[in-house]
Formats: C-alpha cells, structure tokens, sequence
C-alpha cells in the first residue's frame, strides 16, 4: 500500500513539473536568481498544490540575498530555540558535538575522495 501512495505520489509531481518547469527550475537550480518575492510565490504554488515539502529544498538552493541569509538565520534561530526548550541544553549541545563531527568526517571522506580522483 505503501509503494503504490509513494508511486502515485511520483506521478503527481511528474505531472506537476510537466505544467510548472519554470518553477521546477527555480527550486532545483542553483544558479537560478531568485528573489525574496519570487520565493513567495513559490512557497505559495508548492503549498497550493501541497508540495510543502519541496520548501526545504528551494531555501537550501536559493541564490541569496541580504533578505534572504536573514531569513534563514531567522528560521534557524527560532528553530534552535523551540528545539532547545523541548530538548533541554545537554541535548542540544550534544546533538550540535555530534553533526559537527558528522560534517567533519564528511568533509573528510569528500576531501579524500577529491584527491584520489586527481592523482
């Protein structure tokens, strides 16, 4: 049951991308400008067709401005702080220990790999 929602899912949005590429290349191109405005906008025409969960990807991609970098600096700082009440500081300073030594070992792994195609 499960595959089959996942699949009609994938049709959905395969036939949603057929109707909006434009939108569909603000969201997943990097050198795409987007500007606050048409981030709206585009927020909006996901949400209207309920593909709130592309959100994360547009923020992630979007080429930012000052409007934007305070944005996300705003979403994250709110975010940080309802997780640190819910979680308490001990959690939360974990959690942070733990991804910085994940991106570190990531960057590693990356790096490594860089230099082994290279030589």
């Amino acid at each position: 049951m499960e595959k089959e929602m996942r699949q009609q899912e994938a049709i959905r949005m395969m036939k949603w991308i057929a109707q909006y590429p434009k939108i569909v290349n603000r969201i997943v191109n990097m050198e795409q400008c987007t500007t606050p405005e048409e981030c709206i906008e585009v927020i909006n025409l996901l949400d209207k067709h309920s593909f709130e969960y592309l959100v994360p990807i547009l923020l992630h991609t979007v080429d930012y401005d000052v409007v934007m970098d305070r944005v996300i600096s705003r979403l994250y700082a709110e975010g940080l702080a309802t997780v640190w009440e819910q979680k308490g500081t001990a959690h939360v300073l974990d959690d942070m220990k733990d991804i910085i030594r994940e991106e570190i070992a990531r960057a590693e792994l990356w790096e490594s790999a860089r230099s082994e195609k290279e030589e």
